[in-house]
């Protein structure tokens, strides 16, 4: 015990750190274990005082307080460390969480198969025109909104659930229902994870009968129908330029189009189906259960070790998936022959077509993870005056640049194939995603004679981003717990983590009937793909119409400083952001209209079940409750909160209710006082 008055009397007057209060790892933090050494001699400047649209603010002065403490903590630790090693060791701890934190983000919004179906949609729908508009519906409608997500998590500090619960009781619904959203997304990625696992082990194996239709058992029922680009090669080489393999042998096709289906839609069928006469796949049983255990292995442990999880595996990808541009480059004659393909896809009338714009907005939206990522629970954990913006231009230049490398690597590809546009897609037609990665991936590899080994790398890092789907469902139950269990979070977070695996386990394993799996497989990934749009346009009416511009533009300017006439691209608080904010909703909820009928009348059992007649309707009483809830907003200015409105109001666990509510009541004062 110190026996000094003074320095004890220095301590008392200190503030103490909450019970709640988490760490940069986002664990809780109790009090007792910091040692706070204060220094006496030190005064307080006047001039650091700051008003409320600095760039100092409170929230910020609470997080410098923090890293005062961590410092004090490091020079009170006893090793004799200099000044500038301290200091120097706690930037760099800093540094590197930014970058951790950074990397999460764009993990969670990882998705190889979207990458490599913006690539297609390139060269199907534009070319250049194409990725110009992308890139405009990218920076204009789907930036904001992301940045939107970002900063109201780490506003308010708190998980999906409490977040919309306390910007009105009647929003709590919305979290819970994405939370079960997340959850249908990580089976479907730890369904899709298997194929790809089967898919490395038949590449070690023997990788050439995989895309060969003389050597797949697959394509043996449809031999009369096959064409791989490897069997072509053999062709060409050994009858002539003219001849391609059709039809169990080799044919002439120099002047004749002939309708060909691709050995890589064959190999991808036949890694996700279940062959009959075997009834249940228990291989994949086993996997699923094994997946479980690594589920249960990550979630007992802290959110520092599911953030690292997602970073390094970001990481992996990145680094496998910029490295293939040495095969990929290796296999190209001419960058001019790639630029030439790349121009006969640019036709300007697909400016005059509507799907271009809609098929640009819809793979905008999907790739910049909104919505279905967990990015507002991933950024709750982040200081609340951490730079939210510069976060969000982060995560989109690199969504930009991938997409970029992903139509380099295309166009690679389409030379390689020494085919013309046409003549390749018909190749690939309907071979998309996984299974443009399954089987043409390896058609182009195995017939260019390049090393496997490349092909063995990049699956790998795509099985990783695809099992660890699970995480973002992971980091939501995070914030949950974090949020609700005031006592013994680690144990109720185990306890959840166990109730999560085995809900994936038990739900995973109706994908493994024969009868069952191909329906298991399109509704699951279907009860997420078509519900982004509405969970979208539901967030901004809340975050944005319902609470209030006015009290949106306030939170911001505790964090970031406004400034008139500021740059859109340099400033958070530009007012540009709310033009979109009026456009999104209607928007997206056109977008979702046009989707899920699509979607359905694509899968005709689909449709049996939800019939486009009823899907209007739904879609058309959701559109109608959008427009109740911007009536509602503005009842809510001109009537007194009773009934019920104060069940779409904020509630006291908004971390601006005090201020917003003392608002209310200075506007009651002078409406009674004009009343008088």
């Amino acid at each position: 015990m110190n026996d000094n008055p003074v320095k004890d009397k220095a301590k008392s007057q200190v503030p103490k750190t909450p019970v709640n209060a988490l760490s940069a790892q986002g664990d809780p933090v109790p009090p007792k274990s910091i040692n706070r050494r204060i220094d006496l001699s030190v005064q307080k400047d006047p001039s650091e005082v700051k008003p409320l649209l600095s760039t100092e603010t409170a929230a910020e002065r609470a997080d410098s307080n923090q890293q005062k403490e961590e410092n004090h903590q490091l020079t009170s630790s006893g090793w004799g460390e200099s000044d500038d090693t301290v200091q120097f060791s706690l930037v760099a701890d800093r540094l590197h969480i930014k970058v951790a934190n950074w990397l999460m983000l764009c993990g969670l919004a990882q998705d190889a198969e979207i990458l490599w179906n913006f690539a297609k949609f390139v060269m199907e729908r534009g070319g250049i025109y194409f990725m110009v508009i992308y890139w405009f519906m990218l920076f204009v409608l789907v930036c904001p909104v992301l940045h939107m997500e970002l900063f109201v998590g780490q506003w308010c500090q708190s998980g999906i659930v409490k977040t919309m619960r306390s910007y009105g009781k009647g929003f709590e619904f919305i979290g819970i229902i994405i939370m079960i959203l997340l959850f249908f997304r990580a089976a479907v990625g730890i369904h899709y994870s298997y194929p790809i696992a089967k898919h490395i082990f038949n590449l070690i194996d023997e990788p050439e009968a995989t895309v060969t239709c003389t050597l797949n058992t697959t394509s043996l029922k449809f031999a009369r129908y096959c064409v791989s680009l490897v069997n072509d090669m053999k062709c060409k080489k050994d009858k002539g330029s003219g001849f391609i393999y059709y039809g169990t042998r080799c044919t002439d096709n120099t002047n004749q189009i002939i309708t060909v289906t691709s050995i890589a839609g064959f190999y991808a069928e036949g890694l996700r189906s279940i062959e009959p006469p075997t009834e249940y796949d228990v291989q994949r049983l086993l996997y699923i259960f094994v997946i479980c255990l690594v589920i249960v292995a990550i979630g007992v442990t802290r959110f520092t070790v599911v953030r690292y999880v997602v970073a390094i595996v970001f990481a992996f990808y990145s680094v496998i998936f910029l490295a293939m541009v040495i095969p990929f480059f290796s296999m190209s004659d001419s960058i001019s022959s790639m630029m030439h393909s790349l121009l006969i896809a640019t036709t300007p009338e697909s400016l005059f077509e509507f799907k271009t714009y809609f098929y640009a907005l819809l793979h905008a939206i999907k790739s910049g993870g909104l919505g279905l990522s967990a990015f507002l629970c991933a950024s709750s954990f982040r200081s609340r005056g951490a730079n939210s913006f510069l976060m969000t231009y982060m995560t989109i230049l690199v969504n930009v640049l991938f997409g970029l490398i992903s139509v380099f690597y295309f166009l690679c590809i389409i030379n390689a194939a020494n085919h013309n546009v046409p003549m390749f897609s018909k190749h690939s037609d309907g071979v998309e995603g996984f299974d443009f990665i399954f089987g043409t991936l390896t058609e182009i590899f195995i017939a260019r004679e390049k090393s496997v080994a490349w092909l063995i790398l990049y699956n790998f890092a795509v099985y990783l981003t695809s099992v660890s789907a699970f995480c973002g469902c992971l980091i939501s139950l995070y914030g949950f717990v974090r949020d609700h269990a005031q006592n013994d979070r680690r144990l109720w977070m185990s306890f959840t983590t166990v109730i999560y695996a085995l809900a994936i386990f038990v739900y995973s394993s109706l994908g493994g009937w024969v009868e069952t799996a191909e329906e298991w497989r399109r509704i699951s990934r279907h009860m997420f793909t078509m519900s982004i749009y509405i969970i979208v346009a539901s967030m901004v009416v809340v975050f944005i119409h319902i609470y209030g511009a006015r009290e949106y533009i306030i939170d911001l300017c505790e964090v970031f400083v406004l400034e008139e006439g500021q740059s859109p691209v340099r400033s958070a608080t530009n007012s540009w952001q709310f033009a979109v904010f009026n456009v999104v909703p209607f928007l997206y909820l056109i977008i979702q209209a046009n989707v899920m009928p699509a979607t359905l009348r694509q899968h005709s059992r689909l449709e049996n079940v939800w019939s486009d007649s009823l899907t209007k309707v739904v879609i058309n009483a959701l559109g109608i409750i959008v427009v109740i809830s911007f009536g509602w907003r503005l009842y809510n200015n001109v009537k007194d909160d009773k009934g019920l409105s104060s069940f779409f109001t904020i509630t006291p666990e908004h971390i601006s209710y005090k201020r917003i509510s003392s608002g209310w009541k200075t506007s009651r004062k002078s409406k009674d006082a004009e009343d008088t």
